[in-house]
């Protein structure tokens, strides 16, 4: 399956290896992305990227204080949210969100 969003929730003050980017890569819809992090209330992120498709279908409102942020945000704080498939939707995007 393919994806319009891929995240990895990582501790804060660790980047994203060139691995984690690979795989991230190979589960995107496209290849022109724009790079996204999203910072959680427990020390942690969420890192990656969204399609230039998908940015533009939420109107590049992925950053901090939208809707989309608060969506991932809440994932990320709350580990009765998560799925065990790692997979969501927002307003019609796909969302892969590992940890």
């Amino acid at each position: 399956m393919k994806y319009d969003v891929v995240l990895i929730e990582k501790p804060f003050f660790e980047g994203i290896s060139f691995l984690e980017i690979k795989s991230l890569f190979n589960l995107l819809l496209t290849d022109e992305v724009y790079p996204i992090e999203i910072q959680s209330n427990c020390e942690s992120s969420a890192m990656g990227f969204i399609t230039s498709e998908a940015a533009d279908k939420i109107d590049y409102a992925y950053d901090t204080d939208t809707y989309f942020e608060c969506f991932v945000k809440d994932i990320l704080d709350d580990i009765d949210k998560e799925s065990e498939d790692h997979i969501y939707e927002y307003r019609g995007l796909k969302i892969w969100l590992g940890r």
